[in-house]
């Protein structure tokens, strides 16, 4: 808890303070102000994003939440836990809060509540043990991971996604599964669906690679577990058909979202990125946009990988696992239709990326050197730079050099350690 809250508040003086030049351009979706205050703190820097609005209305009450003009009715769980969390902080008028200030203050009390979960299910997924500095410091470079970091003040549900693929990473490490255990995760993962749907998208990725692994196909079984996945969804659907409220399907009816393939069999016209004949172009296009952006960071990771390989680090599990799973997820993307920079493309190959990037270190002896230079290189990208589409090539910074300068001293040492291994040999 004590780390995590140190970590915000590290977080945030170097992004918003120290890295101030590197934040100066206003980026789609979000601006960054420098004006708000709460309680006796002034001129504080924050920034706004574009889904505040929605959110902040649609939280205020359930007649809000069932407007059409609210893009996230199928997000129950994360609204009504926003819900709560403004009516308990309202409870304390001593605090002179108006109801702007109350709300950002619930909202990055949610985003924490997650943060702490995605902390705890990493630290099961690698039995960390946080008896050493060094164990810190890999929690500390898990939550520098650019786009994690960022959702901590915004008004997201980003970060979910995150957790869900932890989870799902932490279900496939499990040795032994008995039927409670992949009940529950089933269950879990139903739940989580009432914050992001494509909890359900995970909960069938685990079930298949499950169920390879258990080298038996039991039809009850698939039934029952294809139940607790969906029941949460089905659920939450017939309450509000029996209500006075109707479910508006946001991202369908504006975007229509994935809808566009039914659309496209219909013989329909349709918009750009939602036809059979460019809506891989569309994903393409985006996908190289966002590794020439991180190129130099994945040409660094590879070679880790192959040089843990030669050097037979215990590395694979994990990754395996993550690139396994991030596969799948891409794809699942790839058919959504609407591609917005950055976001999309970071929930798979992001993900990997700077996940495996975490991992890595666990598998040099937690060296921290190595450490030192992943945490360096995660904040030497610009406060949201990658949102950027007219930037598609590595930005070099005093932080990306001083990141280099660590990566080519771990070399150097680790070579010296082989060497040393060698002659003891």
């Amino acid at each position: 808890m004590g780390l995590l809250l140190f970590f915000l508040f590290f977080s945030y003086i170097v992004e918003f303070y120290l890295l101030e030049s590197q934040i100066s351009q206003q980026f789609w979706c979000v601006e960054v102000v420098k004006d708000f205050q709460i309680l006796s703190f002034e001129n504080l820097r924050l920034p706004v994003h574009c889904d505040e609005g929605p959110y902040r209305f649609a939280s205020a009450s359930i007649d809000n939440f069932f407007n059409p003009t609210n893009p996230y009715q199928g997000r129950p769980l994360f609204v009504g836990i926003l819900f709560l969390l403004r009516n308990f902080i309202s409870l304390f008028t001593f605090f002179g809060l108006d109801d702007y200030q109350n709300y950002r203050i619930a909202m990055l009390i949610l985003q924490f509540i997650i943060l702490f979960s995605i902390v705890k299910v990493f630290i099961s997924i690698t039995s960390l043990k946080l008896e050493s500095k060094n164990d810190y410091f890999i929690i500390f470079l898990l939550l520098s991971i650019p786009s994690i970091r960022w959702n901590i003040l915004l008004s997201s549900v980003g970060n979910t996604t995150f957790l869900l693929l932890l989870i799902s990473m932490y279900s496939l490490k499990k040795r032994k599964l008995n039927q409670t255990f992949v009940y529950r995760i089933y269950l879990l993962f139903g739940f989580l669906s009432l914050i992001h749907m494509s909890a359900i998208v995970y909960a069938f990725i685990v079930m298949f690679f499950l169920a390879l692994k258990d080298k038996k196909f039991r039809i009850k079984e698939i039934f029952i577990n294809i139940c607790s996945i969906l029941g949460f969804q089905i659920v939450y659907r017939l309450i509000i058909s029996i209500s006075k409220y109707e479910f508006y399907d946001w991202h369908r009816e504006v975007y229509n979202q994935f809808y566009w393939i039914i659309s496209a069999l219909r013989g329909e016209s349709q918009q750009n990125c939602q036809t059979f004949s460019t809506f891989l172009a569309c994903n393409n296009q985006v996908t190289a946009s966002y590794i020439s952006y991180f190129i130099l960071f994945i040409i660094c990771i590879v070679f880790l990988l192959f040089l843990g390989f030669y050097l037979k680090k215990p590395l694979l599990q994990n990754i395996s696992n993550l690139v396994l799973i991030n596969t799948f997820i891409f794809i699942f993307w790839t058919f959504q239709g609407l591609y917005e920079p950055f976001r999309f493309v970071n929930y798979s190959i992001g993900y990997t990326i700077f996940l495996t990037a975490v991992l890595l270190p666990l598998a040099y002896d937690k060296n921290l050197i190595l450490i030192t230079s992943l945490l360096i290189y995660n904040f030497s990208i610009a406060y949201l730079e990658p949102y950027n589409t007219a930037l598609k090539a590595p930005q070099i910074n005093e932080l990306t050099l001083a990141s280099g300068v660590f990566f080519v001293l771990f070399l150097f040492v680790l070579n010296r350690e082989i060497k040393d291994q060698n002659i003891t040999n």
